[in-house]
């Protein structure tokens, strides 16, 4: 006899393995090249996801098809998976993984809006550092912009000491 709280966690993973395979098959369509495919199965992934109770199993699934996305060349779809994930510095990692594809890709531009809008959601001097890992990832592949984002850096730490 199965209770309703194991019913709901069957669900949970059942939500878990099927947003798995739907993002692995709109990954398999965006390397076949059905890109409107992909998207919308991408889109369904994300309903599918949004069932999850679990939180770590969220956070997974969510992180999970963000990375598929930033792999994918999705930049902005990306972005908007990840600041799905709740929790600021949860994240970070994945935010990283994105701004690093893009300077690896020089899609500067939305790098630069990427980490912009990072920042401004910073409300800490702990999320300044966790954050700072984006930027690292940009000066890792750019070092001519570290002086830049050295001085802003330090403009935010003074505006938070302030």
């Amino acid at each position: 006899m199965t209770t309703s709280r194991s019913r709901c966690a069957s669900r949970g993973q059942d939500g878990h393995w099927k947003a798995q395979a739907l993002r692995d098959l709109g990954t398999a369509l965006a390397q076949a090249g059905q890109q409107k495919q992909a998207s919308q199965v991408w889109a369904e992934a994300q309903r599918v996801i949004g069932t999850i109770q679990d939180d770590e199993r969220l956070y997974e699934a969510l992180k999970d098809l963000g990375t598929a996305l930033t792999q994918a060349e999705q930049w902005t779809e990306a972005e908007r998976v990840i600041g799905t994930i709740p929790g600021s510095s949860w994240q970070a990692e994945p935010l990283k993984d994105l701004a690093t594809l893009m300077a690896r890709t020089d899609n500067l531009e939305h790098l630069l809006h990427l980490i912009q809008r990072s920042w401004h959601q910073v409300e800490s001097r702990k999320e300044a550092l966790t954050f700072f890992s984006i930027a690292y990832a940009v000066i890792s592949y750019k070092p001519e912009v570290g002086k830049a984002f050295f001085d802003a850096f330090i403009w935010v730490n003074t505006f938070l000491d302030g």
